[in-house]
């Protein structure tokens, strides 16, 4: 992943960033199944390098508005975070909040993103999404609103940026119980059971 994001930085273009967006999107199987910690660290880094091709492209090749989900599109965040959330619906709040505020802050950079482009999109182009953009924010907010031990200064960023598009920020307490020891990545509580059911939207398209 990491080689691909590096040679995509030497020679931007549309098609280079395009090809390195594929590769990100076909990675090899591993040579033994990752374990929760393994798959959440692989998986949503996978899609935030997929974001971070984007934001390397908007200053340098000329973007559309086409809702299709190509890295030349600035509604392209819509299609990353669709995908970003996919995968978190299998994963376990534990998961994510064991890699601390590293993974805190790439969860908040797809939340910024998706709130630049309903800043900077107009809203009926935003509406042609089955799914739009206030409903990928509002699950990212509910995500890290119940964050633990993470970066103290992004909430009140992520808060910001709601208050900016009229909306308020979700925020999801955590209860930990103390009676047991620690939980097993099997029963630990789920993105799904914290954000619902709709959570899992992007699974089997």
């Amino acid at each position: 992943m990491f080689k691909a994001l590096a040679e995509a930085s030497q020679n931007i273009t549309h098609g280079t960033l395009q090809l390195f967006s594929n590769q990100l999107l076909h990675l090899p199987d591993p040579a033994r199944p990752y374990n929760q910690l393994q798959k959440a660290d692989v998986r949503v880094t996978q899609h935030w390098m997929k974001l971070h091709l984007w934001k390397m492209a908007v200053p340098r090749i000329k973007m559309n508005t086409e809702p299709g989900g190509d890295i030349a599109s600035v509604l392209f965040p819509l299609r990353a975070t669709r995908d970003l959330l996919s995968e978190l619906s299998g994963l376990s709040v534990d998961s994510l909040e064991a890699h601390g505020s590293g993974m805190e802050l790439k969860l908040f950079e797809f939340a910024n993103a998706i709130a630049d482009v309903m800043v900077c999109v107009p809203h009926r182009r935003a509406q042609d999404i089955s799914i739009g953009p206030r409903e990928y924010l509002m699950h990212l907010g509910k995500v890290l609103g119940g964050f633990r031990g993470g970066n103290e200064a992004l909430l009140p960023l992520l808060r910001s940026r709601f208050t900016e598009l009229g909306l308020s920020l979700p925020e999801v307490p955590r209860v930990v119980d103390v009676t047991h020891g620690s939980s097993s990545p099997d029963s630990a509580e789920s993105i799904g059971s914290v954000c619902g059911p709709e959570f899992a939207f992007g699974r089997g398209q």
